[in-house]
């Protein structure tokens, strides 16, 4: 109950015009909008403490909360990635005096409120916050250990963690700070890794798209859907896999985002979602920062610069790009080098990192703010160090967001793990079946044999009307398109914007009714021996299957299969 009116309290505490500003942000294509319509360019740091050991942002001994939040403002930066723990959420004891002596006024306060107060002082200063999951226990990360996935088997407050814990932990959060708008994103988990099982030696590794209760692509949209649910205002930050399966010599390696050509994350609300990615001069692709256990394994550092760019290109680099199934805006949301003993080789990768998130105009979040090896501020929080990455630093921090043009949206949808469904409008429209479904405003406009779909908004707009669908989950067609094929044809003036799958395979469509008529000037495309696209916009959204796409200009009047296995669209002029 005291949790309760906790949060209702601090909710009215940031109804204030204080917060009135360009915030909150969505998304289009690869590019972050701010709620004027522009397109923003994120420009953050990190700033740690309340996941460690104290629970409290650090500097607080120093500064006060404003000064510092001030301060991070004025240096140039937009946003801040601010980490924190899910034990941090729930511990009642005060902050230790020591770590907030700065700070008089949050004397005798929780870990919790203290970060209440961090993000009141970001929100005053027009700062954009991040919140970031960085662990379960309150522990320094990133190595082998239990503290890699989401789901905790260690003990924090005398338990482990479940999925279940760990989404609640994000509902509460979401809800306590729907009220300020300076809260812009929840960045789901970081550096998603192989975990120690159960405090045990045993590795136990996350995967991107099984079904499994270590999918991360699975509990990111989980996480990020009832998140949505409570605030459909906040940006989701899903960071890809940074490390699969054991040490490197035996294989271990960081596969970041590259699974996401074959499953990309799809949110119930479009326009929410942002992909992020890290990287270091000290790790590789199969090198974990350790050279005993990387013997032999290069690290990002050792490339030469062609290599460098084409292997972040390939992890990450590629999602940011506009009109594919995955397009998405993408953030660096940790990247950082010493000010001091750097190598030459050390410093030659943060040259090409910051040239290469320049270029593109990548979104960033250096790490970190904190004084420390690789920080940015002196020790007594007051200003920015002046030393060799300077150059480097301004270079980002005068990044610029390219104009915003409207492109054609993608989305793609997989029933590899039951019901994919991209709308919150229609609900269980063929009960018993695997059912994908496109988001408002869009068709099905690709199918595979595999059961993958593709939905866009291109060409020529048929918007959704408020009548009701027509499932079509029978043979109904006014001629044979497809002979000796079953067939499922949507009524006329209708057309698909969804698929279903049941035991045996496909088993029909989902229909919209057309605001205006529909032409059935029609045409058969077969892909049961071989790709067949009228167009290959969007992207290969089914790979290593044969798919069928029409054109731009066409929408999906029917499906044929065979044995269970989607063989033939019917494309319509529209």
């Amino acid at each position: 109950m005291m949790r309760t009116l906790l949060i209702l309290g601090f909710g009215l505490l940031f109804c204030s015009p204080v917060f009135a500003s360009a915030f909150p942000y969505h998304t289009q294509g690869r590019a972050i909008i701010d709620a004027d319509g522009e397109a923003v360019h994120l420009k953050a740091v990190n700033w740690y403490g309340a996941n460690l050991e104290g629970q409290v942002a650090h500097g607080l001994d120093q500064r006060p909360v404003q000064d510092i939040a001030d301060l991070i403002k004025s240096l140039g930066f937009n946003s801040v990635r601010l980490t924190y723990s899910n034990a941090m959420i729930h511990d009642t004891s005060p902050v230790d005096a020591r770590r907030i002596q700065a700070n008089p006024q949050l004397m005798g306060k929780t870990s919790l409120e203290v970060f209440d107060a961090t993000v009141l002082a970001l929100a005053r200063a027009g700062v954009g916050i991040m919140l970031n999951n960085h662990t379960s226990a309150s522990v320094w990360c990133c190595g082998y250990e239990t503290d890699g996935l989401w789901h905790y088997s260690g003990k924090f407050n005398g338990r482990p963690q479940t999925e279940d814990e760990w989404v609640q932990d994000w509902k509460f959060l979401t809800k306590r700070y729907r009220g300020i708008p300076a809260v812009i994103a929840m960045d789901l988990r970081n550096e998603v890794r192989t975990a120690k099982w159960k405090d045990t030696f045993l590795p136990n590794s996350p995967n991107w798209g099984s079904g499994d209760s270590n999918d991360w692509a699975r509990a990111a949209e989980r996480a990020g859907n009832e998140i949505l649910d409570d605030n459909p205002n906040v940006l989701i930050i899903v960071e890809g896999i940074n490390w699969a399966g054991t040490i490197g010599l035996l294989g271990g390696y960081r596969p970041h985002l590259m699974k996401v050509l074959d499953r990309a994350v799809q949110l119930k609300i479009p326009g929410r979602l942002v992909y992020a990615a890290h990287n270091y001069a000290f790790v590789g692709p199969n090198h974990n920062g350790h050279d005993k256990s990387s013997f032999g394994q290069i690290k990002y550092s050792d490339m030469d610069e062609k290599t460098f760019y084409e292997q972040i290109e390939a992890e990450w680099g590629f999602i940011f790009q506009d009109e594919k199934f995955y397009s998405a805006p993408v953030i660096l949301s940790e990247f950082g080098i010493e000010k001091d003993n750097a190598s030459e080789k050390g410093r030659i990768w943060f040259k090409r990192i910051v040239h290469y998130l320049a270029e593109k105009k990548l979104h960033f979040a250096y790490w970190p703010l904190n004084p420390e090896a690789y920080g940015l501020l002196t020790d007594d929080w007051q200003s920015m160090i002046s030393d060799w990455r300077s150059d480097s630093i301004q270079e980002l921090l005068s990044i610029t967001a390219d104009p915003l043009v409207k492109k054609a949206r993608y989305a793609s949808i997989t029933l590899q793990s039951g019901d994919h469904t991209l709308t919150t409008r229609l609900d269980d429209w063929l009960p018993g079946d695997s059912k994908g479904t496109c988001a408002e405003d869009t068709r099905l406009i690709g199918l595979s044999r595999d059961n993958r779909g593709l939905c866009t908004d291109e060409g020529e707009a048929i918007n959704w009307t408020k009548s009701t669908v027509t499932v079509a989950n029978d043979e109904r067609t006014l001629t044979d398109w497809a002979p000796g094929y079953i067939k499922y044809s949507c009524p006329e003036d209708h057309y698909a914007i969804g698929y279903s799958k049941g035991y045996r395979g496909s088993n029909g469509l989902l229909c919209m009714k057309s605001p205006k008529p529909l032409a059935r000037q029609c045409r058969t495309l077969w892909f049961n021996r071989s790709d067949e696209r009228a167009q290959t916009n969007g992207g290969d959204f089914a790979r290593g299957s044969f798919k069928g796409q029409c054109s731009a200009d066409e929408y999906i009047e029917g499906l044929a299969q065979r044995f269970g296995h989607s063989s033939a669209l019917h494309c319509c002029a529209i």
